[in-house]
């Protein structure tokens, strides 16, 4: 899904004439680098606590989960893989320096946590039986509440 957004922002912003909003700043190249290290960090933590667990990575493959992990970088978000890619998303916009490119973004976020995110939390809340919103109230995990929070806000006005 990230490959396909990302072919969407160069898309947009070398093919389609209209009317793209180019933008340059000092520092960008900063910025980006930033941004990119940022989510590829915290992609590679999101890995490495599965890889320690011993479960699987494989978003199509949640019953095969044979822990739930709450430490390391799974305190602050449930889902670091996914952040770091809308990082990393967000640095090649930066990168393309056209406005509209960022468009994407929301539907790369919408698409995630409708047919990624929230099948994944379901599936781990059968197989480990737990409570998905007192997890996140008790590691103040604002990120999963917010994306259902504003999923839910766009289905309704769709």
């Amino acid at each position: 899904q990230a490959m396909l957004a990302g072919i969407f922002m160069w898309i947009i912003s070398r093919h389609l004439n209209i009317g793209t909003t180019s933008f340059n700043f000092y520092g960008i190249e900063l910025l980006i680098l930033i941004f990119s290290l940022t989510g590829l960090l915290l992609a590679t933590i999101g890995i490495i606590s599965f890889k320690k667990s011993k479960t699987t990575i494989n978003p199509t493959k949640p019953n095969y989960t044979t822990s739930l992990i709450e430490n390391g970088i799974y305190r602050y978000t449930r889902n670091p893989m996914y952040l770091g890619l809308l990082f990393v998303l967000f640095s090649f916009g930066l990168y393309l320096k056209t406005l509209e490119c960022f468009f994407i973004l929301p539907f790369f976020i919408i698409f995630i946590t409708k047919y990624q995110i929230i099948p994944e939390e379901e599936e781990l809340t059968n197989i480990f039986k737990f409570d998905l919103f007192s997890i996140c109230r008790t590691h103040h995990l604002t990120d999963v509440l917010a994306y259902e929070a504003l999923l839910d806000i766009f289905l309704h006005l769709v």
